[in-house]
């Protein structure tokens, strides 16, 4: 993979830094290694993060570990006997039983909704499992789950629906997501502790209990530029800062991302910056004499506004003066208000829209913003791209060009943008 990555940073040449300044991770070393050959930030995988402190609270619940455990093996027995699979679908109602898969996102969560939607009919070909003749080494009669089995079932899967809604939320690719890492995130563990003491069965507040202490230990460490997204999106710039030294470090990080991409002037003046005293020429006592009289003679009110506005003041150097300038910018923009999170229509803001109508008035911070708000938050664009490629490189296609494989791809991910009223 290393081989790979470096040849294609190699053939985009210089144009990749300009284009692209961040790269997605799934948290892995060498995802994160071959971001790194290419000096690009590198940016974990909410989505990713999220399901593995899922799993690894599963783990820490024993007894709802058990009870997936066997769900597991239910959903299995359905699956790969054809003798079991018969007894179920031929139930009226029953629908296909889901079973969790390793990598793919909130599949434990949709095997406990698919076993609550069939209950009935899982308890029934359970129980006909001693009669039925199959070839599976497991003994599907002594999976049978008992009353409490199934309302612990029903308690975790209301600790995981939240998750799986806000990683849902977070995988869209058309629409900014970076700037909802925090906002969502941060009210789901508030809110699944507050579940926490009304869950009927202490296994589940076990549950609930190392969920939010396993969100706490993925997201402990801030990421910076998700931080500085969630200020720079007008919907969510308010949400995340409480407390004034968290907004003044958040307004402080931004005013540096500024000035890298919009660097102070070269001029004779030093690193520093130093300010610089315009001295004034002092007049002659006689002369300051004769001027102060001539100027009492035609004294006005305004003259003394006229002297306030007008007294000299130290110039400074243009790169003092610049990074002022930047920090002005930046302060006006955080003194509008914040638009609304969604649309009358309930739709959500668009923050781009936003910024599309407010960059003359903002036209530096503007430029920051697009940049910021570009990055996802998942990598879920990626998989699914993984995914479509799976299904166009089949067994019938297994030697086509590469050229036409990439084309082929394509036109299977832009087949929305492609199908217009002339074209299908």
């Amino acid at each position: 993979m290393k081989e790979t990555c470096s040849k294609v940073f190699h053939d985009l040449g210089s144009s990749i830094v300009k284009k692209c300044w961040a790269g997605v991770s799934d948290c892995g070393g060498t995802e994160r290694k071959a971001i790194g050959l290419s000096n690009l930030l590198v940016h974990e995988c909410v989505d990713h993060k999220l399901n593995t402190a899922v799993k690894k609270a599963l783990k820490k619940s024993d007894a709802v570990f058990k009870i997936i455990a066997r769900m597991r093996k239910i959903a299995n027995s359905v699956h790969k006997s054809n003798v079991v699979h018969d007894a179920y679908i031929r139930q009226q109602g029953a629908t296909e039983l889901k079973q969790d898969v390793v990598t793919r996102w909130n599949s434990t969560l949709h095997m406990l909704l698919s076993f609550l939607r069939n209950k009935p009919y899982v308890v029934s070909v359970v129980a006909q499992a001693a009669h039925l003749k199959t070839t599976l080494d497991v003994k599907l009669d002594q999976l049978q789950l008992s009353v409490e089995d199934w309302n612990i079932i029903e308690e975790a899967a209301l600790i995981l629906k939240p998750i799986a809604m806000v990683s849902d939320l977070l995988e869209g690719d058309s629409y900014v997501t970076t700037s909802l890492i925090y906002v969502t995130l941060n009210p789901l563990v508030e809110r699944l502790g507050e579940m926490k003491p009304h869950l009927n069965h202490a296994a589940c507040q076990e549950l609930c209990q190392a969920v939010c202490d396993e969100l706490g230990t993925a997201f402990d460490e801030v990421q910076e530029h998700s931080v500085l997204a969630t200020l720079l999106d007008p919907r969510t710039k308010k949400f995340l800062f409480k407390d004034a030294e968290h907004k003044e470090w958040a307004s402080d990080f931004a005013h540096g991302q500024l000035l890298i991409m919009f660097p102070p002037p070269q001029g004779n003046a030093d690193e520093k910056g130093p300010v610089v005293v315009v001295e004034r020429k002092q007049p002659e006592p006689e002369e300051a004499k004769r001027n102060a009289l001539e100027r009492m003679k035609t004294f006005k009110l305004d003259d003394l506004y006229a002297d306030a506005v007008g007294a000299p003041q130290p110039a400074t150097s243009d790169k003092a003066a610049h990074e002022a300038s930047l920090k002005k910018e930046l302060q006006l923009y955080l003194a509008e208000p914040p638009i609304n999170m969604r649309t009358p229509d309930k739709k959500y803001a668009d923050p781009l829209v936003w910024w599309k109508v407010h960059q003359s008035k903002f036209p530096r911070v503007a430029e920051l913003a697009r940049k910021q708000l570009a990055m996802p938050a998942t990598s879920a664009s990626a998989e699914r791209l993984f995914s479509k490629a799976g299904l166009v490189l089949s067994k019938l296609r297994n030697k086509v060009e590469p050229e036409m494989f990439e084309c082929m791809v394509l036109g299977a991910v832009n087949r929305d943008l492609l199908a217009t009223k002339e074209t299908v």
